[in-house]
């Protein structure tokens, strides 16, 4: 990796499916290999009611890490990932998400201000920065 294009983010992983702490997991392992393991920050797991009340509750993760890969690009990555673990358009509305990764902060831009603020994120955010 080339350390003069790493791009620093902060990443909320969850789950609301029976296997949400395998597919956190899983999510938190393709996001780590891409980075350097000393440049990987996790909070546990946690599970919180899903913010919009449908479906189940959500199993949770915060992750930091260092990426050398452009916004657009890491981006896509993170679709690929949850189109991987099943994850259609449809299925949000119908309350099942096997998979959601968000970018939520940036090279210290915070980029959804919405997620920043929720408690899905807030918990895992706070448990990595402390």
């Amino acid at each position: 990796m080339d350390s003069t294009n790493q791009h620093q983010c902060v990443i909320s992983i969850g789950s609301n499916t029976a296997d949400a702490v395998c597919r956190v997991m899983e999510a938190l392992y393709s996001l780590s290999s891409l980075s350097e393991t000393s440049a990987v920050v996790s909070s546990n797991y946690y599970t919180t009611p899903s913010y919009n009340g449908n479906g189940n509750d959500y199993t949770n993760m915060v992750v930091s890490l260092s990426v050398d890969m452009d916004y657009e690009t890491f981006g896509g990555y993170t679709k690929e990932l949850e189109i991987e673990a099943g994850r259609t358009p449809e299925m949000k509305g119908s309350g099942v998400v096997p998979l959601d990764v968000d970018i939520v902060v940036w090279d210290g831009d915070i980029i959804r201000t919405d997620d920043f603020s929720r408690i899905h994120f807030t918990i895992g955010y706070k448990a990595i920065c402390s």
